[in-house]
C-alpha cells in the first residue's frame, strides 16, 4: 500500500522508483493478483497512462515513467485472468501516439542494453526489456507489430540472440530471454507476413538460428543418461528450457524457409509438374525467385 501511495501521490524520481518496483513485481505471475486486488493496476497504472497532462513547462509526460508503466501493464495483462479487459486497455494505449512512443523507447532500450549504455540515466538488462516487449507482442499482436517493425526490432532481436546464446554456457538464466527472443521473431514472422520474413532472411537469421540450434543441441546431448537421472529439479528445468528453445528454433527455421521451399517444390520436375509457376513468364519467375531466395 505504501508503494501504491507513493506511485500515485508523489512525483519525480521518488514516483519513478515506486513504479519501477511495481514493474518488477509485475514480472512474477504470483504477484500479479496482488497488484490487481490492491488496486494498483486500476488506480495507478491505467490512470498514469491516460491522464490528461497540459502542454507547457513542467507538463510533459516523463518518458521513463510512461515506459515503465507500459511495461508493468503489459506484464500484468498476460499474467492474469482479467487479461481480456487489460488487453483492451493496452490496445487503446497502443493506438495513441504516446503509447507508440513508449514501445519505440522500449526497443531503443533493448538496443542500448546490448551496448551497456544507459537511457535517461537508467541501465537496462536485455532481459528486463525483452520481457515487456514479448508480453506486448503476444497480448496485442495486431496493434504492436507495425510499431515494433518500424522501430527496427528485428535487427535488435538478432543481436540479442548472439549475445544470449554466448551467455548460456555460463548463465542458465540466459535461456529464458533467449526463448522469448525466438518467440518474438516467430510472432512477427507470422503476423507481419512475408515482407518481415524476407527482412529476417536478409539479416541472416536463418543461418544464425541454425548455428544457435547446433550449439544448444550439443549442450543438451552433453547430458548422459546417468546425469539426467541424478539431476536435481533446477537442472531438469534447465534441460526442459533447452528442449523448449530447440523446438522454437525449429519452428522459426520452418517459417523462414516456407517461401524458398514452396518455390523449389513448384519447380520440381515431379512434384511441381502441374504447378502454375510454369504459366509465368521468365521475368516474373525471376522476381519470385529473387524474393524467395535472399542472399544472406
Amino acid at each position: 500500500l505504501s508503494i501504491k501511495r507513493i506511485a500515485s501521490e508523489e512525483s519525480g524520481q521518488v514516483q519513478n522508483m515506486a513504479i519501477g518496483a511495481i514493474n518488477s513485481f509485475s514480472r512474477s505471475p504470483a504477484c500479479v493478483p496482488l497488484l490487481i486486488d490492491m488496486g494498483i493496476v486500476a488506480d495507478v497504472l491505467i490512470p498514469t497512462l491516460f491522464e490528461e497532462v497540459p502542454v507547457g513547462e513542467g507538463g510533459r509526460h516523463d518518458d521513463l515513467r510512461i515506459l515503465t508503466v507500459t511495461s508493468a501493464l503489459a506484464n500484468t495483462t498476460v499474467n492474469t485472468p482479467a487479461g481480456n479487459m487489460l488487453q483492451r486497455v493496452m490496445q487503446d494505449w497502443l493506438s495513441k501516439e504516446q503509447g507508440k512512443t513508449a514501445v519505440a523507447n522500449l526497443v531503443k532500450c533493448l538496443a542500448l542494453s546490448l551496448q551497456d549504455s544507459r537511457w535517461e540515466q537508467v541501465s537496462f538488462s536485455p532481459s528486463s526489456v525483452l520481457t515487456p516487449l514479448y508480453n506486448i507482442l503476444r497480448s496485442c499482436p495486431l496493434s504492436s507489430c507495425s510499431i515494433l517493425v518500424e522501430s527496427d526490432i528485428v535487427r535488435h532481436l538478432c543481436d540479442s540472440l548472439d549475445m544470449l546464446v554466448a551467455q548460456v554456457p555460463r548463465d542458465k538464466h540466459a535461456l529464458e530471454p533467449l526463448v522469448m527472443c525466438v518467440r518474438m521473431l516467430i510472432l512477427l514472422a507470422a503476423h507481419v507476413g512475408e515482407g518481415c520474413r524476407r527482412a529476417m532472411r536478409i539479416l541472416g537469421i536463418t543461418s544464425q538460428v541454425q548455428r544457435i540450434r547446433l550449439d544448444l543441441n550439443a549442450r543438451s546431448h552433453a547430458w548422459t543418461p546417468l546425469q539426467r537421472k541424478q539431476a536435481d529439479v533446477e537442472r531438469l528445468d534447465e534441460l526442459s528450457e533447452l528442449a523448449s528453445a530447440l523446438g522454437d528454433l525449429d519452428h522459426l527455421v520452418e517459417i523462414l524457409t516456407l517461401a524458398p521451399l514452396a518455390l523449389c517444390m513448384g519447380m520440381h520436375q515431379r512434384i511441381g509438374k502441374n504447378s502454375a509457376l510454369y504459366m509465368l513468364d521468365r521475368d516474373v519467375l525471376g522476381q519470385i525467385g529473387m524474393w524467395a531466395f535472399v542472399s544472406e
